[in-house]
């Protein structure tokens, strides 16, 4: 393993007095450059190898773009999607001295988040609020956020406060209608919801014991219900 706050990365092609060598599609880095490299760990020579994915260049004039072989992505999709397949977290060099990558990449993604030393916290929001034209019906998104991509979800409860203007007990009145987001579509989710008060519902969710069935969260917020 590979133990280094610098790693020296080999690139072919360079210049030496007045000749240089240029290899197409070779990536080419300048000083300050920022990207992402898809690097092969040789265990033999323990070194770290530019062979295979290349390197997602962050471009400079302040678009958020990423260049990747030939193509611009997003910056921000560019990292989900980074998440997404690999389902390694984005962690700042100074969280990842203590990690043994070869056991780290062998845990599921909530174990790997407990050693970091890190508080998780999920946040709940409300999106797409609308009213239908008589004001008598409101519909809007619940959507859940975490401030560590990676972790999974697996159970918990919102509560809902409303005014007397939209009634009471909606539950018990079949007032309300709730429908599961993209978060729950799984069906290791079940979602019942009640009243709690005349003017307060609650909904509560609640998962089985497949572990690796439940919602992995990336930087985005996903819908959970509406």
């Amino acid at each position: 393993m590979i133990n280094t706050e610098n790693i020296v990365v080999k690139t072919k092609g360079g210049r030496v007095g007045d000749s240089f060598v240029f290899t197409p599609h070779e990536p080419v880095f300048n000083k300050g450059q920022a990207g992402y490299f898809f690097l092969d760990y040789n265990e033999g020579q323990n070194v770290l190898i530019n062979n295979r994915y290349g390197f997602g260049k962050i471009s400079n004039d302040g678009k958020s773009k990423v260049y990747f072989g030939g193509v611009e992505y997003d910056r921000q999709a560019f990292e989900t999607g980074i998440i997404s397949e690999t389902k390694f977290l984005k962690l700042n060099p100074s969280l990842l001295g203590g990690l043994d990558f070869e056991e780290y990449s062998s845990l599921d993604t909530c174990s790997r988040i407990d050693r970091i030393s890190m508080e998780k916290e999920i946040a709940f929001s409300f999106d797409n609020i609308t009213y239908s034209e008589d004001l008598t019906e409101i519909e809007f998104d619940v959507m859940a956020q975490v401030n560590f991509p990676g972790l999974k979800f697996g159970k918990g409860s919102v509560q809902i406060d409303y005014s007397s203007e939209f009634g009471g007990f909606i539950v018990a009145n079949d007032a309300v209608e709730i429908t599961k987001g993209v978060l729950l579509e799984n069906d290791v989710y079940t979602i019942n919801y009640t009243d709690a008060s005349q003017q307060k519902i609650i909904i509560a969710i609640e998962s089985g014991d497949e572990f690796h069935d439940l919602f992995t969260f990336t930087d985005q917020a996903e819908l959970l219900f509406m």
